[in-house]
């Protein structure tokens, strides 16, 4: 549907996009409704007065209340279900036309901080689809597509549906008068999409400045800390942000990642047992964990946690071939085969998967598998493959 904007003349000053989510109520970006006086929803050919119900500026998601509109509410989906290369479909109303549908995939997800991703896509978002809806294959509504135009790029971005449901709360709760945080976001993707590190840190270290207070800004030169390898700066970064809201599980998770890196295996643990104390279902936490727990020696320890973070997110390539890892070390080949060819069956191009299968087959006596796998590698990756080969089939 169309949010069309008016000035104190009730002239049309601008428009945008909508979806529906209940009755009457409409969700929109901010950036549509702020640059006029009264705002409207037209559906078909009807045309409805609108109030702003709830402003989340930060987050660029504004909601809307209108009485007499009968359109059907979309239904809502969940951000955790996407995963980066489903097909989307965006629907809007550029230049005032109902239902525009362009058709793409998700080429990314940007992470916003603690866990939330904002969704990027193929899909052809042009400036009137702002505040329309994104939705995946089943018709779910994934996101609400935003559009910006930042030193010559185009940013085809689209906010989590997740965001709906804390919109009133946050927009009861927020301040005025600052940058929103969304632009702090988008200016940091442009960055580094360039591949401008020093600009990308200088952004971030002027947002910790300006909002000493949010520990997303904190989490973010983090982020940026982490990708230019200061682990240690990172660390520093992290812990002002939990300081500020120590219940945020993504933060926690990062953090380990950090102390991992740096190698300080105790607060790494730690790290992770907060994030999942927080969200026992983060699959990624538990996968690490496990990990860790395996460069210890604690096997047993390990396949718990590997097959937790598999209980939470049976898809996790990446566990099931850190859980045929850790069957290979105890000698239970036959668990240790049937994890890896689960890993690939997921992810048949996942070459560690394949390496250590053909390993685990040498270690079986299994030498046609072994072959088998190295034949595989070899269109995949041929050191690694060569490596499969001196080590597994070659005559000593």
């Amino acid at each position: 549907m169309v949010v069309e904007v008016l000035n104190a003349q009730g002239k049309l000053e601008g428009r945008g996009s909508g979806v529906v989510i209940a009755q009457g109520e409409v969700i929109t970006n901010c950036h549509v409704t702020k640059a006029g006086k009264t705002l409207r929803v037209k559906h078909g050919k009807q045309r409805y007065e609108a109030r702003l119900r709830h402003a989340d500026r930060d987050r660029d998601l504004c909601q809307l209340s209108t009485r007499g509109l009968a359109a059907a509410p979309a239904k809502l989906g969940e951000i955790k279900s996407l995963k980066v290369g489903a097909r989307v479909v965006a629907v809007g109303a550029p230049r005032g036309l109902e239902l525009t549908i362009s058709e793409g995939l998700v080429s990314a997800l940007r992470d916003f901080g603690d866990g939330v991703n904002i969704i990027q896509t193929t899909a052809p978002i042009s400036p009137g689809s702002s505040g329309g809806g994104l939705f995946d294959e089943a018709g779910r509504l994934i996101g609400i597509t935003t559009f910006y135009v930042d030193d010559g790029q185009n940013l085809n971005f689209a906010l989590p549906v997740d965001w709906i449901a804390e919109l009133p709360s946050r927009a009861a709760a927020q301040a005025r008068g600052k940058t929103a945080t969304l632009d702090w976001f988008v200016r940091m993707d442009v960055l580094d999409k360039k591949g401008d590190l020093a600009g990308l840190l200088a952004h971030v270290q002027r947002w910790s400045q300006a909002e000493p207070g949010n520990s997303t800004s904190w989490s973010a030169l983090g982020l940026t800390y982490a990708k230019l390898g200061q682990h240690s700066q990172a660390v520093e970064a992290y812990r002002e942000a939990l300081r500020i809201d120590p219940k945020r599980a993504g933060l926690w998770y990062y953090l380990g990642n950090a102390y991992g890196v740096l190698g300080d295996q105790p607060n790494q643990i730690e790290a992770y047992r907060k994030a999942l104390q927080i969200d026992p279902k983060y699959a990624n936490a538990w996968n690490n964990l496990g990990t860790v727990y395996g460069g210890t020696g604690q096997q047993d320890k390990a396949i718990d946690a590997f097959r937790e973070a598999l209980r939470n997110d049976p898809q996790h390539a990446g566990a099931w071939a850190n859980l045929g890892s850790a069957y290979a070390l105890l000698r239970e080949f036959v668990k240790a085969i049937d994890a890896f060819r689960e890993a690939l069956r997921i992810d048949p191009k996942n070459t560690v998967a394949w390496y250590k299968l053909g390993l685990t087959y040498e270690l079986q006596g299994n030498r046609s598998g072994t072959i088998e796998a190295y034949q595989i590698l070899r269109n995949l990756d041929s050191a690694m493959a060569d490596d499969l080969f001196n080590r597994a089939i070659a005559p000593r």
